[in-house]
């Protein structure tokens, strides 16, 4: 079982000369709750769980230790018979300087001196489980990515899924040509296996250049893409008159301006001087 798993595992850390304190509550907390469960085992009966616990109080903190005290009350409910020595720390912890041990030791101290176990074994009872939650943010997340995820642009048993093995050659190879007819091989001169020039040849050779790539013919011209007329305005963004119809008076000024660019003109009209010095030979 998990539970045991972990009883037995935590156990073992807390046994240690160093343990984290984070570890000591964890195993505070799964010994108090689920230590019945190994005491049964090999080096986890009661008394070594409770030495294992008491062995961390000097050296933890009071939250640490309010946490082992919460779980030594519930040894006495489970573990009747180490119960002179769980009583014992709770007399020691009742005079202590820190109000909030000295409090829940004296609570713990009465609680486990009344003649009758009912009220111990209700106040004790096993803690139930924790509700499964799920994190905001993990859960905002998956819902992100179910709405943008890529999804399938095609048909499953489509147009493709019908075309054969012969077409699919073809398509694969778009320079294959195919030689092939109804009736057999087409010979150089137009007439087929097995029969004259005729009718039926006239037919069958309309049927024979269907699909015939001409290879002969050449290589196919490349198309010739028309360049854009950068002189037109179609392709400007809209509302450049306003900014360049400004600039036809002004020397400087915002040319196009929008939510995520402006663009500035500075003009400079000069004199252009050409200087040509030559020499002459006297």
């Amino acid at each position: 079982m998990p539970l045991t798993y972990s009883a037995q595992n935590i156990l073992q850390y807390v046994k240690a000369d160093h343990c984290h304190e984070t570890l000591v509550k964890i195993g505070g907390y799964l010994l108090g709750e689920f230590g019945h469960l190994i005491a049964e085992d090999k080096g986890c009966s009661p008394i070594e769980q409770f030495l294992a616990l008491q062995s961390k109080l000097q050296g933890c903190s009071s939250s640490t230790r309010a946490i082992i005290l919460s779980s030594f009350i519930k040894f006495v409910n489970l573990f009747p018979e180490i119960k002179p020595r769980l009583m014992y720390v709770f007399q020691a912890y009742s005079h202590t300087l820190d109000s909030e041990l000295q409090q829940r030791a004296c609570e713990y101290l009465a609680l486990a001196s009344l003649p009758n176990d009912d009220l111990l074994r209700t106040v004790c009872d096993e803690m139930p489980p924790f509700p499964e939650r799920q994190s905001a943010l993990l859960s905002r997340l998956h819902q992100k990515h179910g709405k943008t995820s890529d999804k399938r642009t095609w048909v499953v048993g489509g147009k493709d899924a019908q075309a054969g093995e012969k077409d699919l050659s073809l398509a694969m190879n778009p320079g294959l040509k195919r030689a092939q007819s109804s009736n057999g091989i087409t010979p150089a001169n137009g007439a087929t296996n097995g029969g004259s020039n005729g009718t039926n040849g006239q037919h069958n050779g309309s049927s024979d250049l269907a699909g015939l790539d001409m290879l002969d013919s050449g290589p196919a011209e490349p198309k010739m893409l028309k360049a854009p007329n950068l002189a037109s305005a179609a392709h400007l963004s809209p509302d450049w008159e306003v900014g360049y119809n400004k600039l036809l008076l002004k020397a400087e000024g915002i040319l196009y301006e929008d939510g995520q660019i402006q663009v500035g003109v500075r003009s400079h009209c000069g004199q252009l001087v050409h200087h040509d010095s030559r020499s002459r030979c006297g």
